[in-house]
C-alpha cells in the first residue's frame, strides 16, 4: 500500500467511510455529507481502507480496528501535507 497515494483518494474522494453514531454505524462519506455529518479524523487501515469520523466520534471509530489503523490524522493535516509536497 502506498499510504500517499491513498492520502491523495482520500483528499480528492473522501474516506471509504464515515462514523456517523456513537455506536460505530457508518456510511458513505457523501450519504454522511447530506446528513450533514462531515468527517475531520481520519484513519487508514493497513489494507488501504480509510474511515472518517467528526471530532466527536473520532474515538469511537479508532475503538473499531484499533490493531489495524496505520495512520491517524485530520483532514486539515492531510490537506497540508498535499500543498507541501
Amino acid at each position: 500500500m502506498d499510504i500517499n497515494k491513498v492520502i491523495l483518494n482520500i483528499i480528492r474522494n473522501g474516506p471509504d467511510r464515515v462514523v456517523v453514531d456513537a455506536e460505530g454505524t457508518a456510511m458513505s462519506w457523501k450519504r454522511a455529507a447530506e446528513c450533514g455529518i462531515f468527517a475531520d479524523a481520519i484513519f487508514i487501515r493497513d489494507d488501504g481502507w480509510s474511515l472518517g469520523a467528526p471530532t466527536e466520534l473520532a474515538e469511537v471509530a479508532y475503538s473499531l480496528w484499533p490493531r489495524e489503523w496505520v495512520c491517524c490524522t485530520t483532514l486539515a493535516e492531510m490537506e497540508k501535507r498535499e500543498e507541501t509536497s
